[in-house]
């Protein structure tokens, strides 16, 4: 008797275990309509600013519900690359900054009238061809290796600080005693003093381990120095005389991440894969 009571006992155990299960299972379990399978392909992922994209699409529903209509969406990206470099040293100084922000978020920009006659019966799809436009404000801006510099426009393209903050950076690289020949090129090329003047405030000592001379800045002449460097007008700093041309980059450019969307009689979406579309 015993032992039936234990298999009983075990039947019972097994059968409240699945049904805890089973509601573990129903607990995760949704329903819901299917939207429409999208297939997009663009004609080229690189647009010129203020033309449109051409493009194909192929959709359906698997549940037969009617089609209302098509949109395409997309969000803009912009992407900023700057530098500026002071090229009268031993080796270049720069200071760079780049940027990415989403400037505009996921908007509709153009919408489709649907028909039932875009069905193609050899591909069992919707068949689709249009195009979208992309804005003529989204051409690149490029500003490099100017001949005449223009310290306005400067400010206009360059984070406010940005000149301020390549000056101090630079004469706080050029403080290091492993730096004075740049300082030394830096100070006799910008002509604001001569070599008596400049070894007036240099000590030197010989490195036997090197078998050569250091020089470095006096502390005692630190402060004159600094009031030399200061006097340097910063477009003097990253101006090439060899090339003519003052060493500053500004690059802007935009990205679009764009989808195609189909949307039924029931109000549910089908969103195709985005695409990143990069205009110049």
């Amino acid at each position: 008797m015993n032992k039936y009571k234990f298999i009983f006992w075990i039947g019972l155990i097994l059968v409240m275990y699945g049904c805890e299960k089973h509601d573990f299972l129903a607990d995760r379990v949704t329903t819901g309509q299917q939207t429409s399978s999208t297939y997009w392909e663009l004609s080229s992922t690189t647009i010129s600013a203020g033309n449109n994209v051409p493009f194909t699409v192929q959709f359906f529903n698997a549940e037969g519900v009617p089609i209302d209509r098509m949109e395409v969406w997309y969000s803009e990206e912009e992407h900023k690359a700057m530098s500026i470099s002071c090229p009268n040293l031993v080796t270049e100084y720069v200071k760079s900054f780049s940027s990415s922000e989403v400037v505009h978020i996921n908007q509709k920009k153009v919408g489709y009238e649907f028909s039932e006659s875009l069905w193609d019966n050899d591909k069992r799809n919707y068949l689709f061809n249009s195009s979208f436009p992309t804005s003529n404000s989204l051409k690149p801006v490029s500003w490099t290796n100017v001949a005449d510099f223009d310290m306005e426009k400067f400010n206009s393209l360059f984070p406010a600080t940005f000149a301020t903050e390549f000056k101090a950076e630079l004469y706080t690289e050029l403080e290091a005693k492993t730096k004075y020949s740049d300082l030394r090129k830096l100070v006799l090329s910008m002509e604001v003093m001569d070599e008596e003047e400049l070894l007036s405030y240099t000590d030197s000592t010989f490195n036997d381990n090197s078998q050569s001379w250091e020089y470095w800045i006096k502390d005692s002449s630190k402060s004159a120095v600094k009031a030399k460097y200061d006097a340097i007008e910063f477009k003097d700093l990253i101006y090439d005389a060899a090339n003519s041309i003052y060493k500053v980059s500004y690059e802007k450019n935009f990205t679009l991440d764009a989808c195609f969307k189909v949307i039924d009689k029931n109000g549910n979406t089908g969103v195709s894969e985005s695409k990143t579309i990069t205009l110049n």
